[in-house]
């Protein structure tokens, strides 16, 4: 049972929420993709925004998986979300592109704005996109994969238009900016690699898991709204509101410093707002996403030689006595990817049942 520095729960209660339960990935899709079209999401779209739900828990990120299902959904029944895409191009050359998602669904916006991206990239050699008013877009790390398998290295990050704030600055007791992730993709002779990772010390999601769960958070993710550092996930969802601490552990400026140059980027560049937004301005995502062809540049054969010859050299690192095999980016995910397409994919039940009662009613 947790034990924080909140009110604790009746034990019965905890234990109920922690219970997990397992399926299969396909099972899981199905019920999210029924889910969604009865919002009024069409098939096709409500498949391709439950299948990046579901990739999200196969390669561990279940703090961009299924869990954000009833968020979308409320969006969705408020009216906040678009059930239709209504990508708009505001700004269109050779190699770049501004767009206005219009609220539609995130993983819908990105794939229309990387598949009108990535010809410019072949032609020009880069390419540039920004979006505003963008749906959440989801796991980073799915968009920036897909632009590397099919050869392209890019950078993406997004921000939440200065209407989520959600990291506290070192310090500070009050947040300042939100998580501000960063991914990066790189092709390589065997297929796609990326680093996908918030400028927080951990993703906002993670902390819904966590309570969803009814655990407690680890030490170094939060701080009360005191300044106080603790565990308690509830924190972040009742006033007055605690933090998440930037990422870094003591050198948390690092982090902090990061997180505000890209939220200066992404939306300096889109034309949404950083913090703290104006009066009557709505938590969409803003979008910054570069890419660029290796074969204009250095040539792809290179770029593949170099990343062989340096991931081959940081895995053969010695390991100090007990610690694991070094890793790369992307090894856990792709093992956790393999594993639970084998043995399914673990979710709180209480997740499980708002799934199904959203797919197959009461």
């Amino acid at each position: 049972m947790r034990i924080s520095n909140k009110a604790t729960r009746d034990k019965s209660h905890v234990e109920d929420v922690l219970a997990k339960i397992t399926i299969q990935h396909d099972e899981l899709a199905a019920l999210v993709t029924q889910a969604f079209t009865n919002a009024g999401i069409s098939e096709a779209d409500a498949a391709m925004v439950a299948d990046s739900l579901v990739d999200a828990n196969l390669v561990g990120h279940d703090s961009h998986g299924v869990v954000r299902l009833r968020g979308y959904l409320k969006q969705i029944r408020l009216g906040n979300t678009n059930a239709e895409s209504q990508l708009e191009t505001l700004n269109e050359t050779g190699s770049l592109l501004v767009c206005d998602a219009k609220a539609s669904l995130g993983q819908v916006a990105m794939r229309q704005v990387i598949d009108k991206l990535l010809p410019k990239v072949r032609e020009q050699g880069v390419g540039s996109a920004t979006v505003i008013n963008c749906g959440h877009v989801g796991r980073l790390g799915e968009w920036t994969e897909r632009i590397a398998s099919r050869g392209f290295s890019c950078l993406m990050s997004v921000t939440d238009n200065g209407v989520l704030k959600c990291v506290a600055p070192p310090g500070g007791k009050r947040p300042t900016i939100s998580t501000n992730p960063l991914s990066i993709g790189i092709p390589t002779a065997t297929g796609p690699m990326a680093v996908d990772i918030s400028t927080s010390a951990v993703a906002n999601g993670k902390v819904l898991v966590a309570r969803a769960a009814g655990e407690d958070c680890p030490p170094g993710w939060l701080i009360d709204a005191e300044g106080n550092p603790t565990t308690d996930p509830n924190v972040r969802y009742t006033e007055p509101r605690g933090s998440l601490l930037p990422m870094g552990g003591e050198q948390g400026y690092k982090g902090f410093g990061l997180g505000v140059f890209l939220d200066f980027l992404v939306a300096g560049l889109s034309g949404g707002f950083c913090p703290p937004a104006p009066d009557g301005a709505t938590g969409y995502n803003n979008v910054l996403l570069v890419a660029w062809d290796p074969e204009s540049h250095s040539g792809s054969t290179h770029m593949h030689e170099q990343v062989e010859r340096l991931a081959a050299f940081v895995r053969d690192c010695p390991t100090v006595e007990d610690a694991p095999p070094i890793r790369l980016p992307g090894d856990r995910t792709q093992q956790c990817r393999r594993e639970r397409l084998k043995s399914g994919i673990p979710i709180d039940e209480s997740t499980y049942d708002e799934i199904k009662t959203a797919a197959l009613g009461d």
